[in-house]
Parts: C-alpha cells; structure tokens; sequence
C-alpha cells in the first residue's frame, strides 16, 4: 500500500517499492483508495506526535513537543481538505485539532508550572516566605488548569480511539501520570507554606427565591479554631459565584443568597474562603443545600429604532424588576424576527442596554424588536416584550471574473452592498452559456468562485454570468454577465487558489487590505513614544502580506472551498493557521508601553463586523478588553499570559457580570485566533458585545450556569 504525504512538492509515496511510482502530483492522486491511504498516514502522523509529546511532557522535553506546532497544524489542514473529500464531513479532523489545542495548552502549562516550582524553592530557600506564599498560589492555580485541561485530554483521547480506531493507551496513561505528579507536588507545597482552615455553612431556610432569598452564615477558623476576622468569603453555585463578603471580627460571615439565573429545583450552594496571594492560609468550603424556586420579573424594552437596514446598529435598553426591586444578573436576549442578534445580562440597577445588529437572515418588511429576560425552569421565569421595526431591502452588487488554470476556467467576483459591505455565506449562481450553472457560498469577504472544464460551450469564448437572489433575506437580487474570451483573461498553471481575478490583482488586494489594516493600527495602536506601536504594526503587517503573496504565488495553499467551514481561505484564516493572529501580534507588540486604548476601538471592532471579518472583529475586541483591563490592574510589565491565562487570573478581580462576559470572550477568541474555520457573524456579534460589557463597570447578585454563559 501506497501512503502519500501531501505536500508543495508533490507527493512522496513510503513503502513503494523500487517498481512502483515514487512521486505522484497532488492532483492526480484522486480516487478513493488512495485519498483513505492519506488520511490513514496523516492520522498516523499525528498520533505519533500526541503520543511522544505525552510520553515525554513528564521530563519537560520540549524537544519531543515542538512538532505540535511545526508539523501538526500543516497534517491537520491536510486531514481535513481528505476527510472532508472522502465523506463531506470534518468531525474527526475537528477532534484532532481539539485533542492538538488541549495538548499545546497542557505543554504550556507543564513547563511554567515548573519554572514557577522552581522560582518558588528558590524563594524557600532564601527565606523569602512573602514571595514563597504568593509563588505557591500560581502553582495552584496552574495546577488546577492542568488538571482540568489533562483530564479534557484523556476524554479527547478517547474520543478519537472511537473515531479512529488508533490505540491511545500510552498517552493517556501518560497524561495521567502528569495530572498525579502534578496533583502531589501542589499538595506537598501547600503542607509547608499554608495554614489550614475550616469553614461552616449554614442556611437559614429550605428554600430561596429572588423575593425570599436564603441567608448563608458560618464561621471561619485556622487548623486551632482561631477564629479569622476580615477574611473573604464567596457563594457559588454551579461554579459561578453569586455573592461574596467578609468575615466580622469574631470570624462570623453572613451573606443573602438571591437566585437569578439558577435553574430551579435542589441546589448546591458552596462557601469558599478565599485567601489572597499573601495570605498564609489555605484555602477552604463548605455546602449547603437549598431548594429554589421561581417568580415572574417584570420587563421594559426601550428603543429609537423604527426602520433598518442590513448591518444597522441595533440598540434596545431594558430594565428588569421583582415586585420593584431591580433584578440584576437577569439574562436578556433581543432577537428581530426570529433571529437571535444579541444578549446580555442587566446590571446592578437591572437595567442593560443590548446591542444588535441586523444579518441579512431576517426578511424585509413588518417585524418585531422582541427582548426576552430569562428562560424556562430558572429562578426568573421567562417573559418577553416587543416593539415594532421595518426591515428595509438593502441593494447587492455582484461582479465576476474569469481565469484560465490548466484545463479548467475559474469564475470568480464578489458579493456585495451596494455601497461596498461583503455578503458572506450568500449562495451565488454561477452560469457558462446557459449549459452550466454551479452555486458558490461567499466566504468571509464576500467572494465566491467555481471551477468548470475548459472545453465548456466549446473552449471560448464563454458567456458567463452570475446571480443573486434569496427570499428569506433583507438583501435585494443582483445580477451581472460579461463575455470572455481566452485571450483575454489571466493564465496560470496551478498557482490559483481561488481566482478572485488574477495573480496581478490578488497582490493588490493584499496590499490594499494591508494598507487599510496600518490605517487602522495607526489610529488604535500608540506608545509613549508616538511610533513604536505603529512601527511593528506595519512591519507585522507587512511579513504578513509578503507571505501571503508568496503562498499565492508559489501555490503552497490547498485547493479548498471558501463554503465550507474549515476549508476557508482567505488572507485572515491563513494567519490563523498559523496560530500568530493579527490582532494578537498587536497586543503583545504594544502591551508593554501602550496607554489606555481609544475609547472607539470597539467601534474598529463593529466595523469589522458590518465589513464582514468577524474572527477578526473578535481578534480586535479581545485585544481593546485585554489592553484596558491590564491597564486598570496598573501593570507595566510585558503580559506574556495565554488568553485562557489572563482570564483566570483577572476574573476574581472583576464583577461577577464582567467575568462571564470576559470568559465568553475568551472562548470566541480562542476560536477566532486558532480554529481553522474562524467564527460565525453571530458568535462574533456576541463576542463583541461581551467585550463591551468587560469594560464596563457592574457587580450582580447572580452570575448563571456554565451553560447560559
């Protein structure tokens, strides 16, 4: 059997024999048989990197892990484009990208947990017990995100056995083992750098409800029973905390538990003394069971909107009440028509403003603004209010283009407002002289493209013309047609991923998005010394486009279709491929000296949205929330944290409400910045909304379930 390993060379065939075929073209290596021996061999080699990784993560051999992010992003995108082609679906590829991210976080994770151990011995030993304290608790919490993302591993690992049929075995005995080693390690530093505790908990009744809410009290003592005033203490249920307070002097605490967002029904509500960096108490809880129940809010909906249009801002503020007493924590979500366009949840006075914006899935004409506050079977019971809006048709331009690669012919354009917007995931028709009609889905940019044979209508010229029209939508039709003639038009030999009008023109897209990316680093990027921030802007930017180019040029990049998630290909997936996204590089690049950003970088971020690149519109929130936020914190020093990093340790620092909203951040952000296939417009919309929320100051009584978050 032939294993093919793709590549921009060809394709190298191992375990041919000296009779056999030794390099074959990508392109010609198309029947099934074949395309199942790549995938097998692409599976093999990626197994083998999670297994030698695991097996040698214990040691710190980074050696044995590098190939995680010098070979394995490059076989995953190959899996895909296979498994995609052989069954139409990418789910195992999308495991393996998974089990690749929870492995690269794992090494990540192992080597600081260790150079924290080893900063922490140095502190011991030098009698530095202030700095030994604050170091033993990084190592907690670095332990428990290795706790928590290995035994993520071990499931992923099983997941893939399934789907595989490969043998896991050893890496998940291996990732096991760390988990255990690490697990002890953080126990034995506990024993000797922190006092123990205990904490009671007790409720005062059965039931709570957002009218009728439990009091939770108890004590708080060291391992003596010396009694700790001033201390922290925190509710929390369903690992969100819902309130916190302080210990009175004689060590007592006592705090209301008033359910907002809690499912009904039997509740686990858990105290936690939480201990600072320089505390030398260890951290302690304890439980107590009540039974919750649920009552009707009262809502508003307030709005100016009466007409919009496709991309329009949405605004609507709402107010959430029980029995006049305002509800804060209280999940709201604004649809217009059918279509969900944004949620949030209200503040301390328990009002919120949402913000929305029109997609084109919503069909012009008569609809309703309708808020919803809460959903079924939690402590508020769901209620709705509406408000009447007209959706106006918003006109589309098409343009379509044609080039020559090989025996194919390659239709190309774009989608678009009438004023120049992208319209993406659109379905275009496509047709060549009324013998051939293909549909193409507009990717992020709003381009499309089809491949026909040459000799269609008799080898030129072609009578080609595109259209769109879709009922369900505020988007009007367009149309637009031309005639080719072969001489005419742009010739390449395989060098083309999508066509989008010659190799000529694609360098000049690059550069002028390119140059409009700097114009906006110049406007949101500064240093205290004026230039630095632009300055590796530009350069960033401009290694960015030379790439690009090169990889067009060269014909490095895979043929995939824009349509489909994973097999998008455009300029922004091409730097998330490459895990070091645009955005990313400018908030390391300016972090270090940059003020307070400018209060309209979220605003870069919506138009971004309304441009249609909504991984990079979470890129750019993510980044306005990261900058500001460590600027409150007053830190100077260069953040190297990985999101997931710097989450955990800013949320105890915020409000209840910005920490929800900052996770969901972050996890649109992880998939924004790393996953292959980017972010939905939605998801991005949510994700921009929740960067709003971060940088806005709020507490609430409530924070919700993993779930609704």
């Amino acid at each position: 059997m032939g294993i093919c390993l793709l590549g921009a060379g060809g394709v190298a065939v191992a375990g041919a024999s000296e009779h056999e075929t030794e390099h074959e073209h990508p392109d010609e290596v198309r029947d099934d048989g074949d395309l199942e021996a790549v995938q097998r061999w692409l599976g093999d080699r990626m197994t083998e990197i999670q297994i030698n990784c695991a097996e040698n993560l214990s040691v710190i051999d980074s050696v044995a892990c590098d190939r995680l992010d010098e070979e394995y992003p490059e076989y995953l995108s190959e899996y895909a484009s296979v498994e995609r082609e052989r069954t139409n679906d990418d789910e195992t590829a999308k495991t393996y990208e998974e089990a690749g991210e929870q492995q690269g976080e794992l090494v990540e994770e192992r080597e600081t947990y260790e150079e924290t151990y080893e900063e922490y011995q140095e502190a011991r030993e030098a009698g530095d017990e202030e700095r030994a304290r604050e170091l033993a608790r990084e190592l907690q919490r670095h332990s428990a995100r290795i706790i928590e993302v290995g035994e993520a591993q071990v499931q992923t690992y099983e997941q893939l056995e399934q789907q595989t049929g490969r043998d896991y075995d050893r890496a998940r005995d291996a990732t096991r083992a760390v988990i255990a080693e690490i697990r002890n390690t953080t126990v034995q530093v506990e024993e000797v750098t922190f006092t123990p505790t205990e904490l009671s908990a007790n409720a005062d009744s059965d039931t709570a409800s957002f009218t009728s809410p439990a009091t939770i009290s108890g004590t708080l003592t060291d391992e003596n029973g010396t009694r700790l005033a001033d201390r922290t203490v925190a509710l929390s249920v369903d690992g969100r905390t819902v309130a916190t307070t302080r210990t009175d002097s004689g060590g007592n605490y006592e705090v209301d538990y008033r359910p907002v967002a809690t499912e009904t029904g039997p509740t686990t509500v858990e105290a936690t003394y939480r201990p600072s960096d320089d505390e030398v108490y260890l951290e302690s809880n304890a439980t107590v069971e009540v039974d919750v129940e649920s009552v009707e809010p009262s809502a508003s909906i307030e709005t100016d909107v009466k007409e919009v249009a496709f991309g329009d801002p949405v605004p609507v503020e709402t107010s959430v009440a029980v029995e006049g007493e305002a509800a804060a924590s209280a999940l709201v979500v604004l649809f217009l028509g059918d279509e969900q366009i944004a949620r949030n949840r209200t503040g301390e006075n328990g009002s919120v403003t949402v913000n929305g914006t029109v997609p084109a899935t919503v069909p012009d004409g008569e609809r309703e603004l309708r808020v919803r506050v809460s959903r079924a079977g939690t402590a508020l019971d769901p209620v709705e209010e509406t408000a009447p809006v007209t959706v106006l048709e918003t006109e589309t331009e098409l343009t379509i283009d044609g080039l020559l690669d090989r025996d194919e012919l390659v239709l190309s354009g774009q989608l678009t407002t009438a004023d120049g917007r992208p319209l993406p995931n659109q379905s275009v028709g496509v047709n060549v002289d009324a013998e051939v009609r293909e549909i193409s889905t507009t990717n992020d940019r709003g381009r499309y493209a089809v491949r026909i044979p040459r000799e269609t209508g008799g080898n030129a010229p072609w009578d080609v013309s595109a259209d769109y029209e879709e009922s369900e939508s505020n988007l009007g039709p367009s149309t637009v047609s031309r005639t080719l003639e072969a001489e005419d038009i742009d010739t390449t030999n395989g060098t083309t991923v999508e066509g989008d009008g010659g190799l000529v023109d694609e360098a000049r897209g690059l550069v002028d998005e390119a140059r409009g990316l700097v114009d906006e680093a110049s406007n949101v990027l500064s240093s205290r010394d004026g230039q630095v921030g632009v300055g590796v802007a530009v350069a960033i930017l401009a290694l960015v486009a030379v790439a690009l180019l090169w990889r067009r040029l060269t014909g490095d990049d895979a043929e995939q279709d824009s349509s489909e998630g994973f097999a998008e290909t455009d300029e922004e997936d091409d730097s998330d491929a490459d895990e070091q996204p645009l955005t990313e590089a400018f908030v390391e690049a300016d972090t270090e000296e940059s003020p307070m950003p400018d209060p309209d970088f979220l605003e870069v971020a919506r138009q971004r949205l309304l441009e249609g690149v909504p991984s990079e519109a979470v890129r750019i929130g993510y980044g306005a929330v990261r900058r500001e936020l460590l600027e409150r914190a007053g830190s100077e020093e260069r953040d190297t944290r990985t999101h997931w990093e710097f989450y955990r340790e800013m949320a105890p620092e915020l409000s209840e409400n910005q920490a929800a909203a900052l996770e969901s951040l972050t996890e649109a952000y992880e998939r924004a910045a790393f996953a292959p296939s980017g972010v939905t417009e939605q998801t991005a919309v949510s994700a921009v909304e929740a960067a709003a929320e971060c940088l806005e100051e709020s507490s609430v009584t409530d924070g919700g379930t993993d779930a609704e978050n």
